[in-house]
């Protein structure tokens, strides 16, 4: 492998550290993408792809908003179509208490700039006919819908190439050390240098900031999700449940996809996942409550995607402390849609130019590693 010096090296291709990538190449700079696997093949590549600005935090809907006209629009900025589809979508409240919170939050995300509205269950049922009579409460967004996450690493290995950015997939990073003119990318392929590095390794995003003396607190989540069979058309929204614990789309050529709160088993040193039967039990359980034509629906799959997040669910994205010329973003919770977005401005950031909407630095540690919490942590 060349020893010749990139202006910088991703270590990640996801699609955040694509995004990243595919900036800094616009802007003038010689890149290299190092992935393990294929490009998005980990948590970009197998979540449900929703496009729900009004399901993220209310810090991060100006990015979500932005992450949803790109991909919605994803010929005209990356050259591909990732197959987006508008929609409208409700988050369902079924309590009392649900419909307290809901409204609270949804608030807060109106505010931050996000069209939202609270409806009532008749109105909810005009617009999604097919639900239950238990709803309580709705918000209610003329901006959803859903891509094809699986296309992703499609997508981006287009526009990379057309960028002039060398993908070097397949290729697993097992250090990086700081030198006189940059950094030393070992991998298993050899060695690499850059001047500047970014780390955007999703749930082995800590791991990878040890190689820079930075004990990055990650933890990680196995988000697990279902598919059903093909079924007559019974959803025509983006579905969530207010407790978090659901969300629900009709694809075009009939499928549901149901995934949220229940977890599936795996961990970072196997790099493997696995299915756990009660989780897609409760994933079909609620969706029937949810949406009653669904009973006697037949599962045909499921599948499993590692999350990253940090203990304050704020991400990473900025300069790594202490280390000069280093850079890390990840950490979204819900970052296949604003990723595009955020992998421009960390981009700008790195070119010298003043990112339009903010970043989130990293937080700094006075000692300690990184802590497992719930089993899902480093």
């Amino acid at each position: 492998m060349s020893t010749d010096p990139f202006d910088a090296a991703v270590i990640g291709g996801g699609v955040m550290g694509s995004a990243t990538a595919l900036r800094l190449a616009r802007g003038g700079m010689r890149v290299v993408v190092f992935e393990r696997r294929g490009l998005c093949m980990e948590a970009s590549g197998v979540n449900a792809g929703s496009l729900s600005p009004m399901i993220k935090r209310a810090i991060l809907i100006p990015h979500a908003m932005r992450g949803y006209e790109i991909w919605q629009n994803s010929r005209k900025h990356l050259g591909l179509d990732i197959d987006a589809h508008a929609m409208e979508g409700l988050i369902l409240a079924y309590t009392k208490d649900e419909a307290e919170e809901l409204e609270t939050i949804m608030i807060e995300r109106r505010d931050a700039g996000c069209p939202i509205e609270m409806i009532g269950p008749n109105r909810a049922k005009e617009i999604e006919p097919g639900l239950s009579d238990q709803v309580v409460l709705a918000a209610y967004c003329p901006l959803d819908g859903h891509g094809d996450s699986a296309r992703s690493g499609l997508v981006f290995r287009q526009a990379l190439v057309a960028a002039g950015v060398a993908v070097r997939d397949h290729t697993a990073v097992e250090n990086v050390e700081r030198t006189d003119g940059g950094f030393a990318i070992h991998s298993d392929a050899g060695t690499a240098a850059a001047k500047r590095v970014v780390l955007a390794g999703g749930a082995w995003l800590g791991r990878m900031a040890r190689w820079l003396g930075y004990p990055l607190d990650v933890r990680y989540k196995i988000n697990q999700l279902v598919v059903t069979e093909r079924l007559p058309p019974v959803v025509r929204t983006v579905l969530g449940v207010s407790n978090g614990m659901l969300t629900l789309k009709q694809a075009e050529n009939g499928t549901v996809v149901m995934g949220g709160g229940w977890q599936g088993t795996g961990d970072l040193d196997q790099g493997g996942t696995g299915i756990v039967s009660d989780s897609v039990a409760g994933n079909l359980q609620l969706g029937r409550y949810v949406i009653p034509a669904l009973i006697g629906a037949r599962l045909v799959r499921s599948w499993l995607g590692m999350e990253a997040l940090m203990p304050d669910y704020n991400p990473v994205i900025g300069p790594v402390p202490g280390v000069e010329d280093a850079f890390i973003i990840g950490a979204v919770r819900g970052g296949w849609e604003v990723g595009p977005c955020l992998g421009q401005l960390l981009g700008d950031l790195i070119l010298g130019l003043e990112p339009d909407l903010p970043l989130f630095d990293p937080p700094t540690y006075e000692d300690g590693e990184a802590t497992a919490v719930n089993g899902y942590g480093l």
